[in-house]
């Protein structure tokens, strides 16, 4: 793997004319940088000073390996740049034809999944009739067979018995062949949301499921926006609102 690393940034080097500096080589400036500052403690104003300088250097020496970097990425990201504005376009023309074609098809499957079971219904409607008039004309029978002489009335009984039989084993036989998808096509039923009305949404949530306030995130970006334009004034239930000290040297 290392070798395969060291050919890449060689060819890289080559192709940029000055070679690549070593991970070793930035791991050192990096580490030593990382262990000196962790020892350093600021307990009085000659450490706070020293820190000081310390940051500055730091951040020079940061902007002189981001500088380094950007040297061989901005040649190389502007090659790719070219090489994606040949390709991508073409691309996204291909997986938006595969898009079309596959509303198409899924359309064609809804289509026709909506006319089986259409045809299901109908056949199971048939297959109740036949039952219900199955069942009757077994019932009928016997009424019939109550005024005969009992070796017909056993005939007919028999009848009405077989009648019974064959309801009982009436199904529905429907008059649909479902299409077929194709080797290596599935069709998996997933479930999409689109908010209709957020504020009856959050009613909802406040009056009778406090329990799915999970279900409502907090955009980040438009409540600082709204802290940076109210400050400390702003006053927002469940929000607290608290002064950060940060530290910008230059």
């Amino acid at each position: 793997m290392n070798a395969v690393v060291e050919l890449v940034s060689a060819d890289i080097g080559t192709a940029l004319g000055k070679p690549l500096p070593t991970d070793a080589a930035n791991a050192r400036k990096a580490n030593a940088c990382l262990t000196l500052v962790e020892s350093m403690v600021v307990e009085s104003q000659m450490d706070y000073d020293m820190a000081l300088d310390e940051v500055k250097d730091l951040k020079a020496a940061w902007q002189a390996m981001e500088d380094d970097r950007t040297s061989f990425t901005v040649p190389l990201n502007l090659i790719l740049d070219k090489i994606n504005g040949r390709f991508q376009p073409h691309l996204k023309t291909l997986k938006a034809a595969e898009t079309i074609i596959k509303a198409k098809m899924t359309g064609f499957l809804d289509r026709q999944a909506a006319l089986q079971a259409e045809a299901v219904a109908l056949a199971e409607k048939a297959a109740a009739a036949e039952r219900e008039r199955a069942q009757a004309e077994a019932m009928k029978l016997r009424e019939q067979a109550a005024a005969m002489d009992p070796e017909s009335a056993a005939r007919v009984e028999e009848q009405a018995s077989a009648l019974e039989q064959t309801a009982a084993v009436v199904i529905a036989q429907p008059a649909f062949t479902a299409p077929s998808r194709g080797k290596g096509v599935s069709t998996p039923k997933t479930l999409d949301y689109e908010v209709e009305d957020k504020l009856a949404l959050l009613k909802f949530i406040v009056n009778e499921r406090p329990d799915l306030v999970v279900l409502v995130a907090i955009d980040d970006k438009p409540m600082k926006g709204f802290i940076k334009m109210m400050g400390l004034l702003t006053k927002l239930p469940g929000i607290k609102v608290f002064p950060k000290t940060g530290l910008t040297i230059r």
